[in-house]
C-alpha cells in the first residue's frame, strides 16, 4: 500500500514538474519575442508580449527587471508617456541602482514638461554611473532649456572628454557659447562638429552663421 501511495504520488510531482515547465517556457517565449519584436520596432507587440511575459509570473529577477523596463521604452516609443512612467517606476522599485531606467525615466518627465525632475533622474544615473556621455549631454540640454548656460556648458564638457566624437555635443555647446555672446568658442565647437559629420546640414549653416559673425567682429 505504502509503494502503492509513493508510485501515485511519484505521478503527480511528474506532472506537477511538466506543467510548471511549460509554463515556464511560455514566459520565457514571450519574452524572447518581445526582445525581437523590439529590435525589429514593432513596439505594440513588444509591449503586448512583454505584458504576458510579466503577468505569467514565470520570469526571474533580472528578466522580470528588464521586462519592466523594455515594456517602459516600448510604451515611450508608442507615446504613451503615463505608461512609460508606470514601467520606469516599477524598475527603479525593483532595482534601484538601474541607471538606464533613471535616464529613461528623466526623458518621459522632459516631455511632460518638468525639467526639475528630469534633471534629478539625469543626476541619479550619473551618481551610478559617472562615465554615461549621454546623460550628461542629456542633463546639459535641460540646464540649456532652462536658460542655465554655465552648467550646460559644463555638462557638453563632460560629455565630450567622455566621447571626443559627439558631434550633437560640438554643436550644442557652440550654441551655448553663441548665446553667452562668445563667438570665438563658439565657431570653434561648430567647425569640430562640421569635421565629424560633415555633410550635416546644420552644422554647415551655422559655422556660415558663426564666421560671418566673427567677421563683423573684427
Amino acid at each position: 500500500m505504502r509503494d502503492k501511495r509513493l508510485s501515485l504520488s511519484g505521478g503527480i510531482c511528474a506532472v506537477i514538474i511538466l506543467f510548471c515547465a511549460t509554463a515556464w517556457a511560455g514566459g520565457a517565449l514571450d519574452y524572447q519575442n518581445a526582445k525581437e519584436a523590439s529590435a525589429n520596432k514593432d513596439y505594440k507587440s513588444a509591449a503586448q508580449l512583454y505584458t504576458s511575459a510579466i503577468v505569467s509570473g514565470e520570469l526571474s529577477d533580472k528578466p522580470l527587471i528588464d521586462a519592466y523596463y523594455s515594456r517602459g521604452l516600448a510604451w515611450f516609443e508608442l507615446g504613451d508617456l503615463n505608461k512609460a512612467l508606470s514601467d520606469f517606476n516599477m524598475t527603479i522599485q525593483l532595482n534601484p541602482r538601474h541607471s538606464d531606467a533613471y535616464y529613461s525615466r528623466a526623458f518621459v518627465w522632459d516631455y511632460k514638461g518638468q525639467r526639475d525632475k528630469a534633471i534629478e533622474d539625469f543626476t541619479k544615473a550619473l551618481e551610478i554611473n559617472p562615465y554615461d556621455a549621454d546623460s550628461y549631454y542629456s542633463r546639459g540640454n535641460c540646464w540649456f532649456d532652462q536658460n542655465m548656460l554655465d552648467k550646460a556648458i559644463a555638462d557638453y564638457s563632460q560629455a565630450i572628454k567622455l566621447r571626443p566624437k559627439f558631434p550633437d555635443v560640438y554643436y550644442n555647446r557652440a550654441v551655448a557659447y553663441y548665446n553667452k555672446s562668445d563667438v570665438q568658442a563658439a565657431l570653434k565647437d561648430a567647425k569640430q562638429a562640421l569635421s565629424l559629420a560633415p555633410q550635416n546640414k546644420t552644422y554647415q549653416d551655422l559655422v556660415k552663421e558663426l564666421e560671418a559673425k566673427a567677421k563683423e567682429l573684427q
